[in-house]
């Protein structure tokens, strides 16, 4: 779990100037390599569907920042 990438996701909850692709490259470009969609579908789509109530979009994101901390990411792949 990255706090900075979880901060652009409230950011993007909170103002209604940043724009979905601004988000999307903004944690890709702080992820890098390690960036999945697939892990920040649930957070954007989170904001997208509170249509305009930051309330219930930071309300959301906190959960699912909570889920994440308590989340491993630890992959095993056997031969």
């Amino acid at each position: 779990m990255d706090p900075a990438a979880w901060d652009i996701i409230r950011e993007f909850a909170l103002s209604d100037s940043i724009t979905l692709p601004d988000v999307e490259s903004r944690i890709k470009t702080l992820l890098g390599s390690t960036y999945v969609d697939q892990d920040w579908l649930p957070a954007i789509n989170a904001v997208l569907n509170a249509e305009n109530d930051t309330d219930l979009a930071i309300q959301e994101v906190e959960k699912l920042t909570a889920a994440a901390a308590n989340t491993s990411h630890l992959k095993i792949v056997l031969p």
